[in-house]
């Protein structure tokens, strides 16, 4: 577990080195691509290191017989899917419809593969859960991902969470998977941290939501035949580390659909943009608060669940992360006028396009046609 954790930690800190030189010497153009709203000269793509130096892990824990080839498959199929869509994204800002085909294709394989491995009677309603909440997670952890560390310190909270049950249960395979998970994201701190060098981009949030589905999946999978808990019981107790990003999406989703806009337009009303940019808090600190709370309610969770509650905690669970959401951010939420559109949306706008300069006596009469753009720009923060 050490050993793979270890190799995985030096091949992702090494890409991350090899991504910096090569935009300094101006190399391997096709990896570098410049964060559009990063005020320190960022890039993007440090998700494919991640998924790389992590796939690379998976194959030498199923070359030593930790981890089944099945497994891997899995995980490789679903991420390549992940990795290609986040790269055209970051790349060339594909539009939202074929952004959410892809996460929907990513997530239907996903399902498929873990529902025919169950088999038993639940498979097709755990199909169906997969499938579901794959979707939300892709979504919601690009959601979060919107200031420097904030998804290095909340995912490493989720995957400290797992590590827990499968050291309290006895579950060789979820603490070495969770490790593994951990050793990338560990790497990726060093370059994420304020002034930030690499941002995981739209690749990195997709492979986040999938690392945790994977956790879900295995943990289900481990605990039916290590604890005394019904399915039910454990299909709640092995989803907890899915709430944050879930309850991300859809508290999103609920506010501007009652704030009269679209679900899918892009706004800086999340949780962590509030902290940073109303309470002028930094970054870093914003993220901290953010990942130390995660940290708190998952403990709570667990120790509800040890105490043989795992149901009861995964719904004080859901009320607590939307507690703590609406407590820091309502009054600013109800601030917003529905149907209107705030200067800084039009900013925002305006700086995700090129700008062509051209002399006023070249034109003989000037017109404007205003589209709207559902393109969510917290897939692009850092």
């Amino acid at each position: 577990m050490a050993v793979a954790a270890l190799i995985t930690f030096t091949l992702a800190l090494s890409g991350f080195s090899a991504m910096l030189f090569a935009k300094k010497r101006g190399l391997a153009k096709w990896v570098i691509t410049p964060a559009r709203k990063s005020s320190s000269g960022a890039i993007l793509l440090g998700g494919l290191v991640i998924y790389t130096a992590t796939t690379l892990g998976m194959i030498g824990l199923s070359l030593a017989d930790k981890l089944s080839y099945y497994h891997l498959f899995t995980w490789g199929v679903s991420g390549a899917i992940l990795v290609g869509l986040g790269y055209l994204d970051d790349r060339k800002e594909i539009r939202p419809f074929a952004k959410l085909t892809g996460q929907f294709i990513a997530s239907y394989i996903f399902a498929n593969f873990c529902g025919f491995y169950l088999k038993d009677s639940m498979s097709m309603i755990f199909f169906n859960f997969f499938f579901i909440m794959g979707f939300a997670v892709f979504n919601g952890s690009n959601l979060i991902d919107g200031v420097d560390t904030i998804s290095v310190k909340t995912s490493l909270v989720s995957y400290l969470s797992y590590f827990v049950l499968g050291q309290a249960y006895n579950i060789e395979s979820l603490q070495t998977i969770s490790t593994l998970f951990m050793a990338p994201m560990i790497a990726f701190w060093f370059f994420n941290r304020t002034p930030s060098k690499i941002h995981i981009g739209e690749i990195g949030g997709g492979i986040i939501g999938l690392s945790m589905m994977f956790m879900s999946f295995v943990s289900y999978n481990s605990l039916i035949e290590t604890t005394n808990f019904s399915t039910w019981q454990i299909a709640h107790l092995a989803s907890f580390g899915l709430l944050l990003p879930v309850i991300e999406l859809g508290v999103s989703f609920l506010r501007r659909l009652w704030a009269g806009r679209s679900p899918f337009a892009g706004d800086k009303l999340h949780l962590h943009h509030i902290l940073h940019l109303n309470y002028k808090l930094s970054a870093q600190s914003s993220a901290s608060i953010i990942a130390l709370v995660h940290m708190f309610i998952q403990s709570s969770l667990i120790y509800m669940s040890f105490q043989g509650h795992p149901i009861e905690a995964f719904w004080i669970g859901c009320a607590s992360y939307i507690f703590f959401q609406s407590s820091v951010c309502f009054k600013l939420w109800s601030k917003r006028k529905s149907g209107t559109t705030p200067l800084h949306y039009v900013m925002d706008a305006i700086e995700q396009k090129n700008v062509i300069v051209i002399q006023a006596d070249m034109m003989d009469e000037i017109s404007f046609d205003i589209s709207t753009d559902t393109q969510d720009d917290d897939t692009q923060a850092a």
